[in-house]
């Protein structure tokens, strides 16, 4: 773990930002193989890398600070949500811990989303907001993300990161970032379906409608494209 990451543009400069992301990826995988096969050593590495994290972490800085929590951020939550109800092993300090990176490093950062970039950015903290008030019980952070997935004024709102057709706003810019996009969205509405909200109907299952265009796009269908 680093004591101050930070992520530039494009990942540059990258300090402790390839880190963190790798870390969150490997705590997640640990926690849910921990949840299939229940053998300690998942648990526990899982747990050593969190709270590592959780003990040393400072500051996230730089251009894409808030695409960094909002891709990679996401991961720690989940695997904290495993550990939190399902290993009895994890000290509540270290628990409290975790809360305080959420509430102090974190929600500054992605409180506010990035309505001006790319839809993607939103998207990416949309998740990270929603599965941090899950894990928090914090119903005034969660509903932030959820108004903010159906109305937001930003590009990863529902209705403005898809038009009715299923073109995703970043569908002329390339491929990976649209289909990153539907990802960020589909884990926000999994979230959100898990707490008995059902955000992917929103818009005539305008998300939906998304995987459906890119996926036909990318098969070699005719699709319609507005520039």
């Amino acid at each position: 773990p680093h004591q101050k990451v930070e992520r530039g543009p494009y990942n540059n400069p990258n300090i402790g930002s390839s880190e963190f992301s790798s870390d969150a990826k490997a705590a997640y995988t640990h926690a849910l193989c921990w949840a299939l096969t229940n053998e300690n050593n998942h648990a526990a590495k899982a747990a050593e890398i969190v709270d590592a994290w959780s003990e040393k972490l400072n500051s996230i800085g730089n251009h894409d600070a808030r695409l960094l929590v909002g891709m990679s951020g996401f991961h720690f939550c989940i695997a904290a949500e495993f550990l939190k109800h399902t290993w009895d092993q994890w000290p509540k300090a270290n628990q409290r811990k975790f809360e305080s990176t959420l509430r102090e490093i974190y929600y500054p950062l992605i409180k506010g989303f990035y309505p001006s970039a790319n839809g993607n950015w939103d998207a990416s903290m949309l998740q990270t907001m929603m599965a941090m008030g899950v894990f928090l019980d914090d119903k005034i952070m969660f509903d932030r993300a959820k108004d903010y997935f159906l109305s937001g004024k930003g590009n990863g709102a529902i209705g403005n990161y898809f038009k009715e057709s299923g073109q995703c706003q970043e569908t002329g810019r390339d491929q990976g970032h649209t289909q990153m996009g539907l990802d960020f969205l589909a884990n926000t509405c999994e979230t959100a379906w898990i707490q008995g909200i059902d955000l992917y109907g929103a818009l005539d299952n305008r998300l939906l409608k998304g995987f459906e265009y890119t996926a036909k796009y990318n098969l070699g269908f005719e699709v319609l494209y507005e520039p």
